[in-house]
């Protein structure tokens, strides 16, 4: 598995971290397997982080796109990552995005779509 965490967020972080969960299970990557959320002490905080490093053009300009491996066995089912701007588990570490990860086994199944949002005077659209 490569690259199916994909976050976007303000270029020139760097590098984000994520956590990664099972939808519906409680669950939560630890680095080496699925365990309970509540396996993992607060001290603990960075076990199964999974770096997200920022894509870059072909001038070297980051683009506010980070990419991560989902981890684990390669199960199907229905994924969150979580992003944060560092390993701590601090006010400085607050979630700055999230993605739910559809996974079939072998590739995602659902294609990722964007959504923006346009807000012109009192009319509002929203284009998917």
């Amino acid at each position: 598995m490569a690259n199916e965490i994909e976050i976007e967020y303000p270029a020139g972080e760097g590098t984000l971290y994520a956590v990664v969960r099972k939808a519906g299970t409680n669950t939560r990557w630890n680095g080496t397997a699925w365990v309970a959320a509540s396996t993992i002490a607060d001290s603990a905080w960075t076990t199964g982080q999974i770096a997200l490093t920022e894509e870059v053009s072909s001038d070297a300009t980051g683009t506010g796109v980070y990419h991560g491996d989902l981890p684990g066995d390669g199960t199907a089912g229905l994924y969150t990552a979580e992003a944060f701007l560092s390993t701590a588990r601090a006010v400085a570490s607050l979630s700055v995005a999230t993605q739910d990860i559809e996974w079939d086994g072998t590739q995602i199944a659902v294609p990722r779509s964007a959504t923006s949002i346009t807000i012109e005077s009192e009319n509002i659209s929203i284009e998917e």
